[in-house]
């Protein structure tokens, strides 16, 4: 009867690659204990680049899918750590294996199913696991340190690109520089949105026009989220943060604090709906909606032909970063204000009815006061009561 193996392979970085651990590497031994051992490979599962402290891998899920068919004889690995570095997980995953009446088998350990093979494999699992919490408290802590020296541990913003020098064998540097190729739009953005004309969304589309897209998805303009994020983000100004260690960035600015600090006051403007004093102050930009669509009112500068600079109140058309279908077209801001403050005029209430308002308000306010204070009274004798009850007691 010809018994059926799988086997399971996974890498989580590419050092581990180089240093013999890669996917081929692993495929190869594997294949070769399978041949000897008289398995018949019916399919590899492979998992790049993902962790083995966690089973949520898509490959090795699958695999696990398959065993529960009950007709796999085997699972092969090249080592124990390739499959689980969590002792629940393996102990776990084992238990299912073994359930569909298969074997864990690894290339460089002898597993066996005794009580002295389930032993040792469990201590190979606690080792793992142990190896797995030690790395990942000296991953941080050398994270920690970087980041305090202001080095960046994370994927560069838009504008940066992240580098890699290999020194030799065991070391290596990892830096950022700026990106020639998307270094300018970024700092074209932040003087655009400075002046208070757009949106963020008008960045997004241009940002989009100037063929700054998002990167798994080449026909989709960049999110609206990410484009905000930008804009605040320091280290731009040469400031990294990382685990709530904030630190002077060894990396070169690209944007002056002057002009970070212009984009900030937008910022804080748009998200309170309010307005700051300056040239134009567009009284209305964060309390009004489009009576077509239902998206924000938002506002910007027009140049004319003779260089006069005219303010304009029109609708974002946007909903979550989207465009929407709106036919409402620009308003000068003179005009749209002038229509706002007659309609709060009309709404206005006649002196004689506030005055009424006034006295019927102060009437209720009396009379619940004077309830209040009958309650009042009537709680303090219930205590007083109670309080003569107790020292009669006690006197007994």
């Amino acid at each position: 009867m010809v018994k059926k193996a799988l086997i399971y392979l996974r890498v989580s970085t590419d050092r581990q690659a180089e240093k013999g651990f890669s996917l081929p590497a692993q495929e190869e031994a594997c294949r070769t204990y399978a041949k000897v051992n008289d398995f018949l490979v019916e399919h590899v599962y492979r998992d790049e680049g993902e962790s083995a402290r966690s089973d949520d891998r898509p490959q090795l899920q699958e695999m696990l899918a398959r065993c529960d068919e009950g007709d796999i004889a085997a699972v092969i690995v090249y080592k124990l750590d390739r499959f689980a570095r969590n002792t629940f997980d393996h102990m776990q995953n084992v238990a299912r294996i073994r359930s569909a009446k298969a074997q864990l088998l690894s290339v460089t350990e002898n597993l066996t199913e005794t009580p002295e093979g389930l032993l040792v494999e469990g201590i190979l699992a606690g080792v793992a696991q142990f190896f797995s919490g030690n790395l990942a408290r000296d991953v941080l802590k050398g994270m920690n340190e970087r980041a305090k020296q202001g080095m960046c541990n994370s994927k560069a913003p838009p504008g940066y690109k992240n580098m890699r020098e290999i020194i030799n064998e065991e070391l290596e540097r990892k830096f950022v520089v700026p990106d020639p190729k998307t270094k300018d739009y970024v700092v074209q953005a932040f003087q655009k949105f400075a002046t208070g004309s757009y949106t963020v969304a008008d960045l997004c589309d241009w940002f989009f026009s100037v063929g700054m897209t998002q990167k798994k998805t080449k026909d989709k303009p960049l999110a609206v989220s990410m484009v905000s994020r930008m804009l605040s983000n320091k280290f731009y100004i040469g400031v990294t943060r990382w685990n709530g260690i904030e630190a002077e960035g060894v990396h070169e600015p690209i944007i002056s604090k002057e002009l970070f600090q212009r984009v900030q006051l937008v910022l804080s403007d748009r998200i309170h709906g309010r307005s700051r004093k300056r040239k134009n102050l567009f009284l209305l930009r964060g309390i009004m909606t489009c009576g077509e669509c239902g998206e924000i009112i938002t506002y910007e500068n027009q140049v004319t032909s003779s260089k006069r600079l005219i303010p304009y109140y029109r609708c974002s058309k946007r909903r979550g970063g989207r465009k929407v279908d709106c036919g409402q077209s620009y308003i000068q801001a003179d005009v749209l204000e002038k229509q706002m403050l007659e309609a709060v005029e009309a709404a206005r209430l006649p002196a004689r009815v506030v005055a009424k308002l006034e006295a019927k308000l102060k009437e209720i306010h009396e009379r619940e006061q004077e309830s209040v204070t009958r309650e009042r009274k009537q709680i303090q004798a219930k205590i007083d009561q109670l309080n003569e009850k107790e020292r009669s007691l006690v006197n007994k």
